[in-house]
């Protein structure tokens, strides 16, 4: 139980940030984005134009204050040591363009760093920048919930971008903080740039931005068993907010809207009070502390006023994977609904028609 109990507390977090998400709110100058930057809201990109595994992440502390960082892990084929590079900038807020007013390098550095210092300070403008000269990213202009993947789509902009090799495709979604951006595409249609996390520090001693190393290019969960007990019988709870949850007696309530299954799956259900139910659902897809979400292996579908969402967490210390899903649904007088379902991911692979039933059966109620 000791795992479960461990994301109950994860669980209780993010719950009150949704609630508590009415300060704090940024962008950087040159554009008004859709939905405002929250201090402590960070993004991660894999970064192809280095020969190594590379990452190159941002983080808004406040309207003055931000932060770049650039990761490669150790590799031992090429004989390369592990390189992190984190720069503190300070900025402008009153200008309609980004100027840096100040920086502090809070890593070691060697002589051999000064190109990658330079690069994130080269981003820094250029992302703002072409930001900027987008335009609006906002539902009126930019598709996320219609024929394409979700990770394809988003507003398709063309510019030339030297540091890109010339003429590139920049994917915009107003669900990714900071620049919005999602990915790069170079002109023979290879991602040189592509978004791999997003999150938001939950406290000033959260480091999950600091010690971000990287998502595996393949989650490989450690091998767990659970088969239903064929005797459970069928249990249908009506939370205090008028959600409905159908599973069975397998699963053991603990608190009105929380269901444990063992050590294997945990199940919850909240309702909040929200203006904007864009940003309600970026909150949905921004990592907790220390467990990553996989913008790579995430799916949101749209239905009528509800999304649905499908994704993977990877937890870098204990090296669990866990399949996260999420139903957001909007009713009257701009509350919204959410159920949370996380299941160890290899246990969901071999019962998903268990845990895809309990999805299906769940009602927001009006």
């Amino acid at each position: 139980m000791k795992y479960i109990w461990k994301y109950v507390k994860k669980i209780t977090v993010v719950f009150y940030a949704l609630f508590y998400a009415g300060t704090g709110l940024f962008a950087f100058p040159g554009f008004t984005p859709y939905i405002p930057d929250r201090s402590g809201e960070y993004v991660y990109y894999r970064d192809y134009t280095f020969a190594r595994e590379s990452y190159t992440g941002f983080l808004v502390y406040d309207e003055k204050t931000f932060a770049a960082r650039y990761y490669a892990p150790a590799d031992r084929v090429k004989k390369l040591p592990e390189k992190s590079v984190e720069i503190y900038f300070t900025l402008d807020p009153s200008l309609d363009h980004i100027e840096l007013t100040g920086e502090r390098i809070a890593t070691a550095i060697t002589p051999e760093d000064t190109e990658i210092v330079n690069y994130l300070h080269d981003m820094v403008y250029e992302f703002t920048s072409r930001r900027a000269k987008a335009g609006t990213v906002d539902p009126s202009t930019t598709e996320l919930f219609g024929n394409k993947a979700y990770m394809d789509s988003g507003r398709a902009v063309l510019q030339n971008f030297p540091q890109f090799s010339g003429k590139v495709e920049l994917l915009f979604d107003y669900l990714i903080p900071l620049f919005n951006l999602k990915k790069i595409t170079a002109d023979d249609n290879s991602v040189v740039f592509q978004i791999v996390t997003t999150g938001v520090l939950r406290s000033s001693d959260d480091t999950s931005f600091s010690t971000f190393d990287g998502l595996p290019q393949t989650f490989t969960d450690q091998h767990r068993e659970w088969k239903q007990d064929k005797n459970s019988k069928k249990a249908v709870y009506m939370t205090s907010d008028n959600q409905t949850i159908t599973i069975d007696s397998s699963w053991k309530q603990s608190m009105d809207n929380l269901w444990l299954l063992g050590d294997t799956a945990i199940l919850s259900a909240a309702s909040v009070k929200e203006s904007q139910g864009d940003r309600l659902l970026r909150m949905m897809l921004q990592s907790t502390e220390n467990s990553y979400i996989s913008w790579g292996n995430l799916s949101i579908r749209k239905e009528e006023n509800k999304y649905l969402v499908d994704s993977i967490f990877f937890q870098p210390e204990s090296k669990n994977v866990t399949r996260n899903f999420k139903v957001v649904t909007e009713r009257k007088n701009g509350v919204y609904c959410i159920l949370l379902l996380t299941v160890f991911n290899t246990i969901y692979q071999t019962n998903h028609q268990y845990f895809d039933t309990i999805l299906k059966n769940y009602k927001a109620g009006e």
